[in-house]
Parts: C-alpha cells; structure tokens; sequence
C-alpha cells in the first residue's frame, strides 16, 4: 500500500473514532438534556451548564494521528507522551468551556413576617395576623419564623422558643403613615446565609412612605421571594366629616347658609362645631344631633361683618365609636369682597383731599397715610386693593 493510501486509512480510522466518541457523548450526556447536564462525581452534584461543548472531545482521535505520522525525530514514548498531554489539554478546554457548576439542594428557610400595625389596621385583623404568625410557629420544624412589626418605622419582635408570639403592640405616635418599602429592608438582616429566604407581609396595601414596587423587585435580585397576604374583611365603626360647602357670594352683613357633609358608617350621636376664622361661628356656634347611616348634610347660619378671606372649620365630636380621628374635621375659606379698598400715601399730606374725594365719590373706600404709614408686611398689604404712592421720598419705600 502507497504512502497516501495508508494516509487515506489513518484518517478514515480517525474519523470514525471521533464519530464513535462524539456519537457517545451525545447518548450518554446529550440526548436527553434541555439546556444542562447533572452528574453526581465524587458524592457531590456537579452540573454543565454548557455540555454540547464536551462534543470538542471528538477531536482527539486526530491528536494521535498527528502523533504517530509525526516527522519530528523523537522516539515513540514522547510521541505518546505529547499526543497524551495535547489530548487532556483539549478535554480540559472542553470540560471548561461546559462551565461546570456544584449545585446544593436545600430546603430549610427564613421566613420573616411582616405585620402592619397603622391605624388603618383593625384590633381584629392584628389578632388574625398574630394567629397566622403563631401557625407558623407550631409548624416551623427545622424552619426559622422571624417577626416584624411596621407603620411609620419597622421594629424587630423576639419570638421565644417555647411559649407564645407576643401580642402585636401599636407603635404610639407613628401610625398615621405605613411604610412597607422600609420594613422589607429591615428583613434582609435577619436572614441566615444558609437558608432559602422568604419574606410574607401581613397588611391591609394602604402604603404612605416609601416604594414597595421598587423595593420588590431589589429583593428578587437578591433572591428573596416576597409573600403577600391582606388582612381578613373587618367592619370598621366610622364617622367622617367628608366636605364643607360655602356659597360662592355673600353680601357683608347679610345671614347665609355654611353646610357640612358628614358620613357615619351606622345610627349615632355626634356634636359639630363650626369656627370662623379660628373663633366661634357667631350664630350657630355648635349642634348636638342624631347621625344616620350614610350622608348626612348639616347646614349652620353665618354671617360675615368685614370683607377679605374667611375661613370656616367644621370638627365632630363625642362619637361613642370611631375608627379614625383625623377626617373628623374640614375647611373652607370664603372671599369676601366689599366696597375697592385703597392705601393712599402722600408726601405732601395739605394735597391729599383731591384725590381720596375722587375716589370717594366712585364708592371706593379710601385710607389715606403720610409716608410713615406704608405697610411693612405682606399680610397688610393684602388688605388693600390698590395702593397709590405720591410724593414719597425714596428712603421710605
């Protein structure tokens, strides 16, 4: 047989030898796989993340044909020497380029229950959290329960091994605001490096402060699962004052009507009081009435003596059951305008009577001042419709 024959032979034995093994790799690691591979070596899991790069390895065959025609004068032990070493460096790239990764398993978790205590939140609903807390408790087996409570600021609560979660305590004087974005935040310290972490909020989803969207998704790039479950329905007893109505006119001196609009979730009694400008209202300072469920539309008697802004506030008061203080209350401010109102201030005071009696003479309310009256604040200037200046050195403006 020629030179090339035998060539022609060797390469064809390589070739089915790289198809033999590339054909093995494929049915023992390949052909059943999705996008990785799982082998156990060494009583650890160990899986490929990228195995169709093992298919390299059919290359080898060829390593050992370049080996035996080798021209290069070396004896036939370092030529299977250096066909052996090529070969595992080309398994090694394979084996790299495969990324293989040890995978664990485990199943034990952190779960940290985050419970809302706002204002918002009912006693009823803080007794049902608790009982789900206290579930979790009973049944946490080789599981840690951990507990925050949150409104305005998140606290950490210690659940002893043995005996009973404590009660879920209000925070005083932070639950008019809930901020769900901050309490998630305080979770991330409490969990164990070897454990799954699970997050579960307990809350009504009534969030003041912060950004819990935001929050979310930071926790899921920590791998942090956010469990979210709302307070069971509570019929809440509640009076509210919804709106206070003035008119849009009203002539000084002259009764008109004030209405208050009251909603009360049930029958009940309730006094109302109705203040203006931070004193009293003149005719109909308070009423003592009976509420029905619903709307309830509630109108007082004023009157207005001097033109400018007025401002009316209407409070309830001595409900025997009420959810919610802060919408016991409403305002709303009038503008009343009389006759134009005029500053005059002139220099030379003898000149003053020609204009204020022109003025005067157009029903315009005129004051007139030397240069030693101009106003010195806003708030005094806003008592006037126009100021007129004459004559008035600059050193006292």
């Amino acid at each position: 047989m020629t030179a090339r024959g035998r060539m022609a032979l060797y390469l064809g034995i390589a070739a089915v030898a790289s198809a033999a093994l590339a054909a093995l790799v494929w049915l023992l690691l390949l052909r059943n796989a999705a996008d990785t591979v799982g082998v156990r070596l060494l009583g650890r899991d160990l899986e490929l993340l990228r195995p169709r790069w093992l298919l390299l390895c059919a290359i080898v065959p060829y390593l050992w044909l370049v080996g035996a025609h080798s021209l290069t004068d070396l004896s036939r032990a370092q030529r299977v020497l250096s066909a052996a070493v090529r070969s595992l460096v080309v398994v090694g790239l394979a084996l790299a380029l495969a990324r293989p990764a040890l995978t664990r398993y485990d199943t034990r978790t952190v779960t940290v229950y985050l419970v809302d205590v706002s204002d918002s939140v009912g006693d009823g609903q803080l007794a049902a959290a608790r009982g789900q807390v206290e579930r979790a408790v009973r049944e946490r087996g080789e599981h840690v329960v951990r507990l925050i409570t949150f409104a305005r600021r998140p606290r950490v609560v210690d659940i002893p091994e043995r005996g009973p979660v404590p009660p879920l305590a209000r925070h005083a004087g932070a639950g008019d605001a809930t901020d769900l974005a901050a309490a998630v935040r305080l979770a991330y310290g409490l969990f164990d490096e070897d454990r799954l972490r699970r997050i579960v909020v307990l809350s009504d989803g009534a969030e003041t402060d912060g950004d819990l969207v935001a929050e979310a998704g930071a926790a899921a790039r920590s791998r942090v699962r956010v469990f979210y479950r709302s307070f069971p329905a509570e019929a809440t007893r509640e009076v509210a004052v919804a709106s206070l109505e003035v008119p849009d006119k009203v002539t000084i001196g002259q009764p008109f009507t004030v209405r208050a609009e009251v909603f009360s979730s049930h029958a009940t009694t309730a006094t109302l009081g109705l203040a203006q400008d931070g004193a009293p209202n003149g005719l109909e300072p308070r009423k003592a009435l009976a509420l029905a469920p619903g709307r309830n539309v509630v109108p007082f008697r004023s009157v207005v003596r001097n033109p400018g802004f007025v401002t009316y506030k209407v409070t309830a008061s001595g409900m025997a059951e009420d959810s919610f203080k802060d919408n016991n209350h409403a305002l709303a401010t009038l503008s009343v305008r009389g006759k134009p109102r005029v500053l005059y201030v002139e220099g030379e005071h003898s000149s003053a009577h020609y204009l204020a009696r022109a003025l005067e003479s157009q029903s315009i309310d005129v004051e007139v001042r030397g240069p030693h009256g101009l106003p010195g604040s806003a708030r005094e200037l806003d008592r006037y419709d126009l100021v007129v200046m004459s004559d008035v050195p600059q050193t006292f403006v």
